[in-house]
């Protein structure tokens, strides 16, 4: 495989897990019916929305790749067709932006993922590895260099310690192409340090996907503060949280028992389409572009750690958004659903974390916003 060929696949891979729409049972999209959970549930509610269609440019997107929140309580807006992070206050003011296309120091040619650290530095990958900016903007370098395969789905874990999700393909011993994955937490120098979970296995171009499902369909991971690393296989038979301290040991392992659910014939029809010509579009090539979905909506398909250090498991098995929240012991808490999406929430990705929670779709009817949410009082 050309080395542009992983390096543009990583750029998809976040989306790729999306299901398609199509008709669905009653119980297949009201995953709490008949569960125990349905005993305690709260409601999530939408608060305010960020992002026109027309008008001022700090608020029209262009096509957001990921949202969190920063030590300040913003929120960072990542923007790939502007290749910036869009900064913005509680009440969804705009307050700055950082870094923008283009091919000059603190410029993005080719952006890929973004994060803000706990000490504020917003971490942005393109060509050339992961670049850090200061929590105002100003451009400090080249954290990470990677020319080739850049980490993606970055992380703010600790204090101010950055973790990743990465893909290598390389020549292997025997002559034979060999896939390398791994998701680490790297160190001040800028090298992987603890590795929390890792695979390898011979590169087949007629196989993406299997490679996929091995790497950047592996797991949904989150972070916070204190250092843990929370991570769940992305599933369609088991629902599973790790816990991991700061040094990489696992120190729980979060189990439940909800039932399958598998995907309407027109939902696997329209996510091997999307993915396919999706694939296609972005010029990917060194492979065979035949993508097979699941036949069943996965367990876990968002995670989240909020400032009480309640742990967020979105219920794949639902298109409407809904999620079942442990505390860090593992007790299950309550079940929130989020309310007035519907079944379009299939395309929603969050960020609950301790400063707030946001969320934003990646198949926006008209054009793209970022809505702010908060939980009912229970």
């Amino acid at each position: 495989m050309k080395p542009i060929a992983v390096f543009t696949l990583a750029a998809l891979i976040l989306a790729a897990a999306c299901g398609g729409g199509g008709e669905t049972s009653e119980a297949a999209d009201s995953p709490m019916q008949g569960d125990t959970a349905a005993e305690n549930i709260r409601t999530l509610t939408i608060t305010d929305s960020i992002g026109v269609d027309l008008g001022d440019s700090n608020y029209v997107f262009g096509s957001v790749e990921n949202v969190c929140f920063g030590p300040d309580a913003n929120l960072y807006v990542f923007d790939r067709v502007k290749g910036s992070a869009m900064v913005y206050d509680q009440q969804g003011r705009f307050v700055r932006r950082i870094s923008r296309r283009g091919q000059g120091p603190g410029e993005m040619s080719y952006p890929l993922a973004m994060t803000v650290l706990d000490d504020g530095r917003v971490m942005i990958t393109s060509i050339g590895g992961i670049h850090s900016f200061s929590p105002t903007g100003e451009y400090q370098g080249v954290f990470a260099e990677y020319y080739n395969n850049p980490p993606m789905n970055l992380l703010a874990v600790g204090d101010s310690s950055l973790a990743a999700i990465k893909l290598t393909v390389a020549p292997g011993e025997d002559g034979n192409a060999m896939v390398d994955f791994w998701v680490a937490k790297f160190t001040d120098e800028g090298e992987p340090g603890v590795i929390y979970a890792t695979d390898s296995f011979t590169f087949d171009p007629t196989a993406l996907t299997e490679m996929l499902q091995r790497t950047f369909l592996a797991y949904d991971v989150a972070g916070d503060p204190e250092g843990r690393l929370y991570v769940a296989p992305r599933s369609s038979e088991l629902f599973q949280i790790d816990i991991y301290d700061e040094d990489g040991q696992l120190i729980r392992t979060i189990q439940d028992d909800y039932p399958q659910v598998a995907k309407s014939e027109e939902e696997i029809r329209e996510e091997k389409a999307w993915m396919e010509l999706y694939l296609e579009n972005m010029g990917v090539n060194g492979v065979v572009i035949e993508f097979d979905p699941d036949p069943m909506r996965r367990m876990i398909s968002d995670l989240g750690v909020d400032s009480q250090h309640r742990i967020w498991a979105r219920r794949g098995t639902s298109l409407r958004p809904v999620f079942e929240v442990y505390s860090l012991e593992g007790e299950h808490l309550f079940t929130a659903q989020l309310e007035g999406v519907g079944d379009e929430g299939q395309f929603w990705q969050f960020a609950i974390e301790g400063e707030g929670m946001a969320a934003f779709s990646t198949n926006p009817e008209y054009y793209q916003q970022v809505y702010l949410m908060e939980l009912e009082e229970g």
